[in-house]
């Protein structure tokens, strides 16, 4: 998921999102090399990736040398991102490893208004297992830029009841809720251990 904005005279026009899914972007032929050197112009603060682009054909394309871009693409930082996992670092099945506590404590270190949001992820967590979501993995739980230039949680996606289709576990990520050592004992009761760890203070 990419978050594209509309920049002219350092002033944001509009901003949409856009997801690799559809053929927004035209990729071909691009390299890496491509990418770093393109971030290398952008002028604009923050520690996110950026990259500058045009709208050619109904296509966004990475500027060239001289030219000058019309908007601003950035990934949306999703958990995997934030945990800096990837096939590289973490293995294939990068995206189920750990336990949701991992996600809180994610957000908890990129999310000003923390509190508010983990009750949200906490009610997304509550909703994938009553309804057998078992793809709910590190990449389906994202964070949104706000207009004040911090981040709150997503809304949810990839909602699925993926027991209808395969044979599945109650969670997606390994360990499940909680770590291994706390994740003992009914599933209610590690829901009330859970919220208990990541510091959820109001009901839900």
């Amino acid at each position: 998921m990419w978050l594209c904005k509309a920049i002219e005279n350092g002033m944001c026009l509009f901003s949409c999102q856009l997801s690799f899914r559809v053929k927004n972007i035209n990729f071909s032929n691009i390299k890496a090399e491509l990418f770093e050197e393109n971030r290398k112009h952008i002028s604009i603060s923050g520690v996110q990736e950026k990259f500058s682009v045009l709208l050619e054909k109904n296509k966004l394309r990475l500027i060239k040398e001289g030219e000058r871009g019309r908007y601003i693409l950035k990934p949306i930082p999703s958990a995997g991102k934030l945990a800096g996992r990837t096939p590289q670092t973490h293995g294939e099945h990068y995206k189920y490893l750990g336990n949701y506590l991992e996600v809180f404590q994610l957000m908890e270190a990129n999310v000003p208004a923390y509190k508010i949001e983990a009750a949200k992820l906490f009610k997304i967590l509550l909703f994938n297992y009553l309804f057998s979501n078992g793809d709910a993995h590190f990449k389906n739980f994202s964070l949104l830029e706000t207009p004040m230039g911090d981040y709150r949680l997503s809304p949810a996606y990839d909602l699925l009841n993926s027991r209808i289709h395969i044979s599945d576990n109650d969670f997606a990520l390994n360990d499940g809720l909680l770590p291994r050592k706390l994740g003992q004992g009914k599933i209610s009761k590690q829901f009330l251990i859970l919220d208990e760890k990541a510091g959820i203070v109001e009901k839900v």
